[in-house]
């Protein structure tokens, strides 16, 4: 556990876990990223959102996000080094995982959720406006004989029982999310173990994931279930049910 944990701790030092120190040299992005969400320089919500969040990753880090490796991430605070330790750790003593096979990618995020708030008129709901320095976990899925063919569904079981917070046997709830950050790439193996046809039961869904890039190779994401935003480009992602509901909010569609 040592070693990852000073792999995590080294990943916070370089990258820090500041949003506007993350994302100074892509202050263009940032703007896009506010519009989509509705919201002015003060992080007031000022009309209607198009999305719910976005998240931006530096030039350096866009090659696994949106190329074409086979891919199981997993994402949270950048700061919870401990809680990335414990994970990795318990997954590589399982033989789940490789750690050649793991790609440590930091990104910037802004999202609202609303606040539930009571007073004599009755209840209402109170925009929030966040921001943070994550940290996405990829585990880059081998096709070799010497690895079983359903990495990705053994991966994602794991992640759905260990690292989601509504689960009994989380075994970090304390930093674990609601909301979990687990997604995948739309090949076709992966989307057959994941979202098989005809399996309404299913914990994954595809979704639409919004993209621009900035003259600098930044680039921007913004999902949705299914709409595609004007003027962005566009590619699909395979993500847990509890995130592909919160994309969609009462102020933003499908």
């Amino acid at each position: 556990m040592a070693i990852w944990t000073n792999i995590f701790e080294d990943i916070l030092g370089r990258y820090g876990s500041d949003f506007e120190q993350f994302t100074s040299s892509d202050r263009d992005l940032v703007e896009v990223g506010n519009q989509i969400l509705g919201i002015s320089s003060e992080n007031i919500l000022v009309q209607r959102p198009e999305a719910t969040g976005f998240n931006i990753y530096l030039p350096e880090h866009i090659e696994i996000p949106f190329g074409n490796s086979p891919f199981v991430s997993y994402t949270n605070y950048i700061a919870h080094t401990n809680h990335f330790s414990i994970l990795l750790s318990d997954m590589e003593n399982r033989n789940l995982i490789d750690s050649n096979n793991v790609a440590l990618v930091p990104r910037a995020s802004r999202f609202f959720w609303e606040r539930e708030m009571e007073d004599r008129t009755g209840v209402r709901y109170e925009p929030v406006v966040e921001s943070q320095v994550e940290l996405s976990v990829f585990f880059i899925l081998e096709a070799r004989k010497d690895k079983p063919q359903n990495q990705a569904s053994r991966i994602a079981n794991y992640l759905r029982k260990y690292a989601d917070k509504m689960s009994p046997e989380c075994i970090d709830t304390e930093h674990a999310w609601e909301v979990p950050d687990f997604r995948a790439a739309p090949i076709p193996s992966i989307r057959q173990e994941l979202c098989p046809l005809g399996n309404d039961r299913s914990d994954f869904e595809t979704v639409i994931v919004n993209f621009k890039e900035n003259r600098r190779a930044a680039r921007i994401l913004a999902l949705r279930q299914r709409t595609k935003l004007d003027d962005w480009q566009h590619t699909e992602s395979i993500i847990h049910y509890r995130l592909a509901r919160f994309i969609a909010s009462r102020h933003v569609g499908p």
